[in-house]
């Protein structure tokens, strides 16, 4: 599976810890180059998402709130924006999400490498009912 992580500013410190975190799993990490333009990062990532099927994105910055509204007006995105462990869990079992959106200002670092393992590591679970809200996201774009 291929991973397209992005770092702001004030996360950039955190690259060598996720990144020997990422490691640990047979995954192709690829950097997303920093940008101050919301609109350029949002056309980049939903570009390389749609471009490498069950592929992740993670994005680390402090926007990650305004970032998830405005890239999930497209389709086939998932963007998760979230703060705990369980957010991870359940967003990537009931809703596949294909994008996580966080920031460490709330959170400690440990706290933010276990969120990033759990999201990666958590399969979509499968299960008819969870099938169908994606199927249903995904139809919304189509009316």
């Amino acid at each position: 599976m291929k991973i397209f992580i992005y770092y702001d500013n004030s996360h950039i410190h955190l690259k060598e810890l996720i990144n020997s975190m990422l490691l640990e799993f047979s995954h192709e990490i690829f950097e997303i180059p920093l940008t101050n333009d919301l609109n350029e990062l949002i056309e980049e990532v939903k570009n390389l998402l749609n471009n490498n099927k069950n592929s992740l994105s993670i994005i680390l910055m402090n926007d990650y709130i305004e970032f998830s509204i405005k890239i999930n007006k497209f389709e086939k995105i998932r963007c998760s924006p979230l703060l705990t462990k369980i957010e991870a869990k359940l967003t990537k079992e009931h809703n596949n999400s294909n994008i996580l959106a966080t920031s460490s200002n709330f959170i400690e670092n440990n706290f933010l490498i276990d969120i990033i393992r759990t999201y990666i590591t958590t399969p979509f679970s499968e299960v008819d009912r969870h099938k169908l809200r994606v199927d249903l996201i995904e139809k919304n774009f189509n009316i």
